[in-house]
């Protein structure tokens, strides 16, 4: 049996029952850990690559692609009932641009630099894949219902 059914079974069976709440259960204390790891990863590639993040920071238009695609990041991790169907779709649809885009800046950097920069790698395939296509797939999806409502009251 699952956990929620087994909850349920013993909710049913005895009123007095009260489940544990996430963070009280093992998943949530791995849960917990995992987030932190990934929360100082993070927090380490952003500290250590931050010159290259201020360089780019210093053009207004990289900064606005850098803050839409920070937005939408947000928005698929925070919104539950988006995030597996959207991430799910998006990356069927980028995945290949995205591996493309990440290709050509490892190319890039070797001939310029001599060297791999993982994290300007995963930057630049997000600026020259994900950005575009979130925006245009937006604007399209916006144009397409405009025009379906303008068929239907027709």
């Amino acid at each position: 049996l699952s956990a929620t059914k087994t909850y349920l079974i013993m909710a049913l069976e005895n009123p007095e029952f009260k489940p544990k709440s996430f963070w009280s259960r093992p998943e949530g204390t791995t849960g917990a850990i995992f987030g932190l790891a990934i929360l100082a990863g993070v927090g380490y590639l952003i500290a250590s690559n931050i010159t290259f993040l201020i360089g780019l920071a210093a053009n207004t238009l990289t900064l606005a692609l850098m803050i839409v695609a920070l937005v939408a990041l947000l928005y698929m991790v925070l919104d539950p009932k988006m995030r597996i169907p959207l991430l799910r779709n998006g990356w069927k649809d980028i995945g290949k641009l995205f591996f493309v885009a990440a290709t050509l800046d490892i190319i890039y950097q070797l001939i310029v630099f001599q060297w791999i920069y993982p994290l300007q790698v995963l930057i630049v395939a997000a600026v020259l894949a994900i950005v575009p296509y979130l925006m245009v797939r937006g604007l399209t999806n916006r144009i397409v219902r405009t025009l379906q409502r303008g068929i239907s009251r027709g």
